[in-house]
């Protein structure tokens, strides 16, 4: 038997001790997700189709309004886009997205920050090229003042042949 250090045994003992003393409940206020009031639900639903529908229609505005100015979004390939390079992209004459929904939509609120996973098929064309993207996606939201915003996206394609994802 290797002798341990005593003030590590003693640290161990007062994290134990610290779990006992918050027992099962300390999950729930750290890492569980309140259930979802139906108008923030509606309300964060509606914002992501008002984001799915400015991309279909390149409306700048609604874009910037939406997604925060430190807004990062991961793709597929690991890289990352500003909100600038993502905002410069869709406004290219070039890239022509048709509309599209999301679907199976998870919404879950953690205080003041709001997780959407869902999955979409989207089609288009970029410069005459068509393509058809079917991915899995993570949105974040943040409750600033008294509205969300978009502060970060991550996006996973879906293997082909695969039937479409259900909900969870």
């Amino acid at each position: 038997m290797i002798p341990r250090p005593k003030s590590r045994t003693v640290s161990l003992r007062i994290l134990a001790l610290l779990f006992l003393i918050a027992g099962p409940g300390w999950r729930s206020a750290a890492g569980q997700a309140a259930p979802v009031p139906e108008a923030t639900r509606a309300a964060l639903l509606a914002l992501e189709k008002e984001w799915d529908d400015a991309i279909v229609r390149k409306d700048m505005a609604t874009l910037e309004r939406i997604l925060d100015p430190g807004f990062l979004f991961i793709d597929v390939d690991g890289s990352v886009t500003t909100r600038a390079a993502l905002l410069a992209g869709i406004r290219s004459p070039k890239l022509v997205i048709e509309p599209f929904v999301t679907r199976d939509v998870q919404v879950r609120v953690y205080g003041r920050t709001a997780i959407l996973t869902g999955w979409f098929e989207q089609r288009g064309s970029y410069d005459g090229r068509r393509f058809t993207l079917r991915q899995r996606y993570t949105d974040v939201y943040v409750r600033l003042d008294s509205r969300w915003v978009a502060v970060s996206a991550h996006a996973s394609t879906l293997v082909r042949g695969m039937p479409p994802p259900s909900g969870q």
